[in-house]
């Protein structure tokens, strides 16, 4: 009997103590929990877009799919490159190439509204993560260390700011942080201003990402059409420009 009373003690005490150390565990992951959660995100879109891409090219010519070559310091260059998605849901999709390098590291989309610019560029970022897979007829890619996008405008109504101090902050973010190993993919910034002031600050931080030697893609609607002035100016060995239509 006096036995049977020191396992129940026993037997509680362990329970007592297995309580605080999941409390424990609780509260560093309450931490985190943030990015734990957008890890899930992620994680069920990478995954929704590998089996719409697995379905898609059981549906496609093989041929059209590669395995890239991958370099350390080489150039992002891909031919015929094709966004998975859209693909699969329209037959008439029109691949698109990209090439930057060291000497033209940033890539200016110019085109009016609904042209495709925001596709190409998601295209681009999806390739990137995808390159195992080869959405490309062909592809050479460098190893980036992390993939920075600024695409969107809303409010963000959770930290009580307006779509420019979102695009602001968001753009600072980016700065702040890329490396020269770094993909940059920024969505026509300054849309949430005036086209003057937007301007400026778009032609602003070309040349700042541009001198990092940052890969960047940058797509601008028709009222920044004065972007294309960049080949007219010092930096005209850096910026590769393309037409949406």
């Amino acid at each position: 009997m006096h036995l049977n009373v020191r396992n129940k003690s026993a037997t509680k005490e362990c329970y007592i103590r297995m309580e605080v150390c999941l409390e424990e565990l609780m509260d560093v992951i309450r931490q985190d929990v943030s990015m734990l959660t957008l890890l899930s995100e992620v994680l069920c879109l990478l995954d929704m877009v590998v089996n719409s891409f697995a379905h898609m090219i059981s549906t496609k010519p093989v041929d059209r799919y590669i395995r890239p070559q991958f370099t350390c310091d080489g150039p992002l260059a891909i031919d015929s490159g094709r966004h998975p998605i859209i693909e699969s849901i329209h037959n008439d999709f029109i691949p698109n190439n990209i090439f930057l390098s060291e000497a033209s590291n940033m890539g200016i989309v110019i085109g009016p509204d609904m042209s495709g610019k925001s596709t190409y560029l998601q295209q681009v970022c999806l390739i990137v993560i995808l390159a195992q897979i080869g959405c490309a007829r062909f592809a050479n890619l460098r190893v980036f260390d992390r993939i920075f996008t600024r695409m969107g405008t809303a409010d963000c109504f959770e930290y009580n700011c307006s779509t420019f101090m979102t695009e602001m902050k968001e753009t600072a973010f980016i700065v702040q942080n890329i490396s020269e190993r770094s993909l940059v993919v920024m969505d026509e910034l300054g849309r949430a201003t005036s086209s003057s002031d937007g301007f400026a600050m778009a032609w602003s931080c070309c040349e700042h990402i541009m001198a990092l030697k940052v890969y960047t893609m940058r797509p601008f609607g028709t009222l920044f059409f004065g972007l294309s002035g960049l080949s007219a100016n010092f930096f005209t060995k850096h910026v590769t420009f393309a037409f949406a239509c």
